[in-house]
């Protein structure tokens, strides 16, 4: 059946296949994930089932079938360009975070987003760009694994101390209520606690 007559709308078996599949354009404002994207897939798929329950809801005829088909599998194709279908986004951060971990100078990256500007200034040059640098990737470690719709806005010019600081701030603050230690893992840092 394409749905079921004794559920809700928004209940039935395949309401998540379009809720959750198709990559919509605004966030739902019920509950803050992908809206509905009004794809030919899937208004044809709502004909075909508007059709079926007005027809009896009993026989499903070929085309009808042929239009949820296609609407799974676009929905499926998309989901699998945006992250792996089955892992929410702050497992995709958390396996991308560890898939190649900064090794002994995450401390070093860290500190150089960190620690007062005194403190930062007595290390030699060298020292310091390389920290910059490897926090620098990090950082566009977790941007990329963060889903488009929870990416914060880049800095324009990223060549600045100042300016990885501020991007560093609002990625980890993305990550906060659900990651809570992010830094730990972008940086490889030991648990303290």
């Amino acid at each position: 059946m394409l749905k079921s007559l004794s559920l809700a709308p928004n209940q039935a078996p395949t309401w998540p296949a379009w809720r959750l599949n198709l990559p919509g354009t605004d966030m739902c404002t019920i509950c803050g994930g992908p809206g509905v994207a009004a794809t030919p897939a899937l208004l044809g798929f709502l004909a075909a089932a508007v059709i079926w329950e007005h027809r009896s809801g009993e026989l499903v005829e070929r085309w009808q079938l042929r239009a949820c088909l296609t609407m799974l599998a676009e929905a499926a194709a998309a989901r699998a360009r945006e992250v792996e279908p089955d892992i929410s986004w702050y497992e995709n951060v958390v396996t991308e975070l560890l898939a190649d971990p900064p090794g002994e100078r995450g401390q070093e990256a860290c500190q150089a987003l960190t620690q007062p500007d005194r403190q930062y200034r007595k290390l030699a040059r060298v020292k310091q760009l390389s920290a910059l640098t490897l926090a620098q990737d990090r950082l566009e470690v977790l941007e990329q694994a963060l889903p488009p719709h929870l990416r914060p806005e880049r800095p324009m010019r990223l060549s600045t101390r100042s300016s990885l600081q501020t991007w560093y701030k609002n990625l980890t603050e993305v990550c906060r209520d659900e990651i809570p230690h992010v830094e730990m893992l972008l940086f490889s840092l030991p648990d303290e606690g």
